[in-house]
Formats: C-alpha cells, structure tokens, sequence
C-alpha cells in the first residue's frame, strides 16, 4: 500500500517537473523511483535463504519438569535485513520460565515473538526453558516470518510450516507421600498364586485358609500347634497388578465431569503403575476414557516388556474426560483377559453401590482389590468390611490449597 502510493506520489513529482522545466522536482522523482525500485527488489529477494529453526531437547516429560528449547533466525546470503520479525505459535499448557509470551485471538494459543536485524551470512538464536505445567500433547509451531526492505516500504511474509510435539507425562507421587506402605503397597503378592509356587524356595509356615492344595499341608507343625499349617513358596512368576482408572468423576457420566479429581486420579494411576513396574511386576491398566485426541478406549493389556513403561504413561498423558462407557462395563470386557489372583487398584472419584458389588464379587473369586478414592465428597456407597479402600483426597487438597504443584 505504502510502495504503491510512494510509486504513484513519485511519479506525479517527476510529471510535474517536466511540465514546468523544473530540475529539482525531475530529480527528486526520479531518485524517488530508484528508491522505490530498490526497495521492491529488497522485498522479493528478503525472504530468500532466509531460514527460522526450532529445537527442543526431548519429546517426551513429566508433568513439572523443564525442558530446554532453542529457537534461530538464519540468513544465508549476502543481502542484510535491516528488520526480521518471527512469531512462533506456543501451546497453553507449557510456561516460559525465562521469558515473556505475546497473547494470541486464537484459543489455547500464544505465541513466542522475536524481532532483529541480520547482516549477510548472520544467524541469530535464543535459548529458553519451559516448564510442563499440565500433562498432555502439545504442539508448537507454525511460525511466521516477516520481513523487508531498508525503508520500511514493502513487506514480505512467509509461514515457516514445521511443528514440533512434546508429551507430557502425568505427575508421579511416591507411593509413601499418598500414605501406603513403602514396601508392598498392596498387601503380599506372592501368597495368592500356589499354583506358581517353587518348591525350592520355602517362605515359612502360615495358618491353612480354604483352597489351600493338601499337600502343602506341613503336618509336623499341625501336630505341634495342634492347629492345620501349611507350607508357603516363593510364587516363580510375578504378581500381576492392573490399575482401574474410573474417569466418571462426578456420578454424572457424559452430562459433566470434575477436571480437578480427573487430574488427581490420573497422578495415582500413574504413581501405582510407576511403582509396580520399578518392581517389575505384571503391570495393566484400564480406563473407561478416550484420547484427546482420537476417539478410542484407553486401555493397556497386562504385560511384562521394556515398552510396558511407555504404553502406560503415554495412554495417561493422553486420556481425556469423555467416557467410552462405564468403568464395569470396561472390567466385564476385559475380564477373560485379567491373569487369576491379580490385584485390582481402582482409582475412582466416585464409589457407586454398583462398583461396590462388582469389586465385591471380584474380590470373592480370588482377585486382589484395593480402593484407591479421590473424590471431593464422601463416597456414595458404603464400603465393603472386608476391601481395602483408601481416602487419598485430603492429600491433594492439602497440596492444592498451598499451590505447591503450580
């Protein structure tokens, strides 16, 4: 606009001068046009070359980490830019700790601003840490890149297209930090499979409970105790532990869900795993939510492998709100797939008179089950006498009340 008008204003100078045999105006719209003219060229040749790049030192974090991120501005010929402006979309989510963020029309979006000058053959970088606030995908980038001539009369943009991804695990808790035992947080694993039992490796002598073979029976210390006693072995495999996570905060099902106990049952979720699997266990996990990004269940079948680790802390960092069904229904479908006498885990921030009576009815057919709650109100149904249920809430609000984890 401003080049057009320059040429327009110019050219009626240089008009002028010739209908009045004036030199001076001749001259001045004549010098004008050359300026004109190197500033056009300027412009269409500003953008050559001229290269914006941007890396971050991981593509995968924890939710409180930092992360270093570089980002450079490269020309790579012999025209200086007297004016280089770069704008790099930046995700919410993710906070400069060493810098400022400009604000964006657009929703979640914020962007990363940078303006300098560049002599021939110069490049230009920044360096930041950001610090993962919330667990997650996020994307950074595109960016656009602005530039022009000396005069500040043309200017050229272009969008610089790559984008870079970074996963954000959820936060993990110490398992002693949530009040369970630091050692077998789940009572002893190895005393509930005999039928795995090495009868080379002796544990002791324990009370007979019903469903014990009658060859272990040890009847030397049945004569003496005058009571039955059996022999126990170390189990030759290990336990397997499946973590229930209900993302059915609220009772509500699809109407409503609570951010707040979704976030606090994805942090135990993923301690419990991330403890289970430091021990080398058997580790599952099942969820009744879908990815935030795709519309699939989100879901990891028992196992025991190095990819174990990222196939669950990946399907939680992507776990969203929106429910594939209930979290019985989830149990019922996946249960021919539950090993026999594995331990359940249920993370929920509702306890329903339903969950009660199907982890009432897990627990009689041998399977291990222990409540893990983190609800903001009390439970809705009566807990069972006999199951293990744990209320982790004033932990997290006593965290959230301090904003320790901001």
């Amino acid at each position: 606009m401003v080049g057009g008008f320059g040429a327009l204003l110019f050219l009626v100078l240089g008009a002028v001068g010739l209908a009045a045999h004036e030199g001076v105006l001749v001259a001045l719209g004549g010098m004008g046009a050359l300026t004109l003219g190197l500033s056009w060229a300027w412009q269409r040749l500003c953008l050559e070359d001229l290269s914006y790049k941007r890396e971050i030192a991981t593509v995968r974090a924890f939710q409180g980490e930092e992360v270093d991120i570089a980002v450079e501005v490269r020309n790579a010929k012999p025209l200086p830019l007297p004016r280089v402006k770069v704008e790099d979309d930046f995700p919410e989510g993710v906070a400069l700790v060493d810098g400022v963020l400009k604000a964006s029309p657009r929703a979640g979006v914020f962007l990363l601003a940078h303006s300098t000058a560049l002599a021939w053959y110069e490049s230009v970088q920044w360096k930041y840490r950001i610090r993962c606030l919330r667990r997650g995908y996020f994307r950074f980038g595109p960016a656009r890149v602005e530039s022009g001539d000396l005069f500040g009369f043309f200017t050229s943009t272009s969008q610089e297209p790559t984008v870079h991804h970074l996963l954000v695990y959820p936060r993990v808790v110490p398992l002693s930090e949530l009040g369970l035992p630091a050692l077998r947080p789940f009572g002893d694993f190895r005393r509930r499979s005999w039928l795995f039992q090495d009868n080379t490796r002796p544990m002791g002598i324990r009370d007979y409970q019903p469903g014990d073979a009658m060859k272990l029976v040890d009847w030397k210390a049945t004569a003496r105790s005058q009571a039955l006693k059996v022999r126990e072995f170390e189990s030759t495999v290990s336990h397997c532990l499946v973590v229930v996570l209900n993302l059915d905060t609220l009772g509500l099902a699809w109407r409503a869900y609570s951010s707040l106990v979704l976030e606090r049952g994805v942090t135990v979720a993923a301690s419990v795993a991330h403890d289970a699997l430091t021990r080398g266990q058997m580790v599952g996990l099942f969820t009744n939510g879908t990815s935030l990004l795709y519309e699939r269940p989100m879901s990891v079948l028992p196992a025991r492998d190095r990819r174990q680790y990222l196939s669950i802390f990946e399907t939680l960092a992507m776990v969203g709100p929106y429910l594939s069904g209930t979290v019985e229904e989830v149990l019922e479908r996946h249960r021919a797939r539950l090993p026999f006498g594995a331990t359940l885990v249920l993370v929920t921030g509702v306890f329903t008179q339903a969950l009660a009576q199907l982890f009432r009815e897990l627990q009689r057919v041998g399977y291990g089950v222990h409540v893990l709650y983190v609800g903001e109100g009390p439970p809705e149904a009566e807990v069972p006498s006999l199951m293990a249920f744990q209320d982790l809430s004033p932990f997290f609000r006593a965290h959230e009340a301090t904003d320790e984890w901001e």
